[in-house]
This record gives C-alpha cells, sequence and structure tokens, in this order.
C-alpha cells in the first residue's frame, strides 16, 4: 500500500540519520583516542613544560579567581580557560578532556558541513578524515593540550556548517562564541563570504557577512578595552618587526617546507591539486582564496608556523573531498574506494616520530594507493570493455 510504505520511510529516515551521528561520533572518538595514547602529552612532569610557550598564559588564567593574565593577547582569549575552570576537574584534567572533546566533535561538524556542500557521504566522510590526518591539527594539540586552538577548530568547524547550510543566526551566535576564545575565529566570515558570493566582488554579500560579524566585532572590541594589558601589543608594531622578518627570509625550502607540506602533510597538499581539475573545484579553490589568505596572514602577526596555519583545515578538507572525486572519476572507480586514504595518511602519522618523519611514510603509502587506483580502474575497464563486445551488460556507470 502506497500510504503504509511512505509512513515507513518517514520513520526509517530519522532513525537512519540518527544510527549515522552516532557511528560517526563512534568514529571520531576512535580516531581521536588513537592519536591520543600514541602521543605523550606535554604534563607537568614533562620536561617540555618548563620551556617557555603559551601554556603558561592559559593555565594562570584557569587557576585564577577571575581569569586574570597580564600579557596580552592571552588574557583575551577567556572561553577555554573559563570552560576548564568550570569542569569538575583539576586543571591539566579539565584542558585535556576539553581537547579530546572538542577534536572529536569536529570532525562530525566537519563531515556534515560537507555534506551541505553537495558531496557524497563517501566523500565527506573522507574529507573527515582529512582532518584527523593533519598532524598539528590533533596529534599536536593532544601533545600541548593547554591551548585554546582545539576549541577554536570546533567552533570554526561548526561555523563552516552553519554558514555552509544557511542558518545565519547559528553562524553568528558561533563567530560570537568564537571570538571569546581566540581573535581568528572572525576568519569564518571570509568562509561565508565564499560561500554566498555570486562573483569576484559581491557587495550584497560582503553586507550580509559584515552584518553577522557584528557581534563578533563588539566582543572583541569589549574584551580589548576592558581587559588591560600590561605591556602594548600592537598589531603594526608586529607587522613591522615580525612581518618585515617573515617576508625578508621567504625561500623556496620554506614554502615546500613549514608552509605547506609540514602543517597539512603529503595528502593535505597533493588531494587539493587534483580538485583544482574539475570546474567546481576550481571555483571553490577561487571562493575560499580569501579565507587563506587571512588564515596566512597569520604568521606576519605570530609564531608557529604549522600550528598557525592548520587553521585552515576546512578547506583542505573540502578541497582533499572534491580530488578524491576527481581521482575517482579519472580511475573510473567507486569514490568510496578512495575513503581509506585519508585514514593511510593518519596510519603515517602514529607510526612515525614527527611531522617530518611522517612525510617519509606518507609520500610512498600515497603514491602505492594513487598507482593502485588507477591501475585497478585500468583493468575494470578492460574488462568492460571486453564483456561489451561479448554481448554481455557490460559494467554500466562506473
Amino acid at each position: 500500500m502506497p500510504g503504509a510504505s511512505s509512513a515507513t520511510s518517514v520513520c526509517i529516515l530519522p532513525f537512519m540519520a540518527a544510527l549515522r551521528f552516532l557511528s560517526l561520533c563512534v568514529l571520531a572518538l576512535s580516531l581521536t583516542a588513537l592519536a591520543f595514547f600514541r602521543t605523550d602529552p606535554m604534563t607537568r612532569d614533562n620536561p617540555g613544560f618548563s620551556q617557555p610557550g603559551d601554556h603558561y598564559a592559559y593555565i594562570a588564567m584557569a587557576e585564577s579567581d577571575r581569569l586574570e593574565y597580564p600579557e596580552a593577547p592571552f588574557n583575551r582569549r577567556v572561553l577555554t580557560p573559563a570552560l576548564v575552570k568550570a569542569l569538575p576537574f583539576d586543571t591539566e584534567t579539565g584542558f585535556r578532556a576539553l581537547t579530546f572533546f572538542c577534536l572529536s566533535v569536529t570532525g562530525v561538524a566537519l563531515y556534515y558541513a560537507l555534506r551541505q556542500l553537495g558531496l557524497s557521504g563517501a566523500l565527506s566522510l573522507a574529507g573527515m578524515l582529512s582532518f584527523f590526518s593533519l598532524s598539528f591539527a590533533t596529534e599536536f594539540v593532544l601533545f600541548d593540550f593547554w591551548l585554546t586552538d582545539p576549541l577554536a577548530f570546533f567552533l570554526l568547524a561548526f561555523s563552516f556548517w552553519a554558514a555552509a547550510s544557511r542558518r545565519l543566526a547559528w553562524f553568528a551566535g558561533l563567530l560570537f562564541v568564537g571570538a571569546l576564545n581566540k581573535e581568528a575565529a572572525i576568519f569564518a566570515l571570509a568562509l561565508f563570504y565564499g560561500l554566498e558570493a555570486r562573483r569576484l566582488f559581491d557587495l550584497e554579500a560582503l553586507k550580509r557577512a559584515a552584518l553577522l560579524g557584528v557581534p563578533a566585532m563588539l566582543a572583541l572590541l569589549a574584551l580589548r578595552l576592558s581587559i588591560p594589558s600590561e605591556s602594548v601589543y600592537s598589531y603594526l608594531d608586529l607587522l613591522a618587526t615580525l612581518g618585515r622578518q617573515r617576508l625578508e627570509g621567504l625561500t623556496v625550502t620554506t614554502l615546500l617546507g613549514p608552509l605547506t607540506f609540514w602543517a597539512f602533510g603529503i595528502g593535505g597538499c597533493v588531494l587539493p591539486l587534483f580538485a583544482l581539475v574539475g570546474e567546481q573545484g576550481r571555483r571553490l579553490a577561487l571562493r575560499f582564496l580569501p579565507f587563506v589568505m587571512l588564515v596566512y596572514s597569520q604568521l606576519l602577526f605570530a609564531v608557529n608556523n604549522e600550528r598557525l596555519l592548520v587553521f585552515g583545515f576546512p578547506v583542505v578538507a573540502v578541497l582533499s573531498a572534491f580530488g578524491l572525486r576527481e581521482i575517482a572519476r579519472l580511475a573510473s572507480v567507486e569514490q568510496r574506494l578512495l575513503v581509506p586514504l585519508p585514514l593511510l595518511m593518519l596510519a603515517a602519522n602514529l607510526w612515525a616520530y614527527g611531522y617530518k618523519e611522517a612525510l617519509k611514510y606518507q609520500a610512498p603509502l600515497f603514491l602505492l594507493y594513487l598507482v593502485a587506483t588507477f591501475v585497478g580502474g585500468h583493468f575494470v575497464r578492460k574488462r568492460c570493455r571486453l564483456a561489451t563486445a561479448d554481448g554481455a551488460e557490460g559494467c554500466g556507470n562506473i
């Protein structure tokens, strides 16, 4: 009966959606746990803990009565220390628990953001796995778990989902919350503009982005005016000193090392290049260019190259997924057969000791998988042609 069939479908669809969500959560938690147990964290008894770093600022804020710290910009990044302070754990456990949770949910949020862009479930899953394959997005923050970065990742991925699904109130709210955690959260406005713009310069899209960014900008202004600093923190001074040094010291080696492959790995650098083969991939790359430029502009004002650049993970995930789609098309194989490729990049990270050594494992694994994909696709096409010549049904759409 048509009515009964329709009613069954209505009941099954929410169940399947819930099952998919739970499966993604289990997968994300499992991948985070793998990296968690593989990483030697920078706890208080770790020799690296005594070295200078941002962790001292956030620990001091979490353990003070009113999130106090004398130096900017750390003392204006209040959300992560406030959440750690509110958790029913000691400071160290609180930071580790928050980091673990944020990394896991970032992967899930990223999956649903990619689905909103029209990608298949297999490619969206591959994009999610691409995030976990970025060493500085997972292993590094599980090592230096005292930072605001994990929560910044989650809020950026969630904002990306809100922008892609045009949930404007959600987007504005997430942007506001993100601004309380780290000022780079406003970069999500560039993602929104890229998704909304219908031309290179779209005044209407720019107005919408600016309007949605007002609460976040006001939050940043309020933090700056209400929280004093014992030292002058000026972006213009940093640009004149650090920025100038960066530009003068820029070399091809730096571009191919710290600014690309060290930050994003083999998969995160090569797969987006395949995305440029297709028209939709090229359009998306152009749309996301303002966001990428903002991410790279951080290098003019701060140190820690790879840690800054990995904030571009949403674009890496999107273009990696579209790159896999182009590889599947060129090799005439099913898209789901390429999902394990980002997992191999993650496995190389977990096997190696350090991100530089991981590249030595990633490169051959990536090449072998790519060759196997194209060779396998060639033999499948050949068998299909022979079957068609013999009068068989053939292979249809591969």
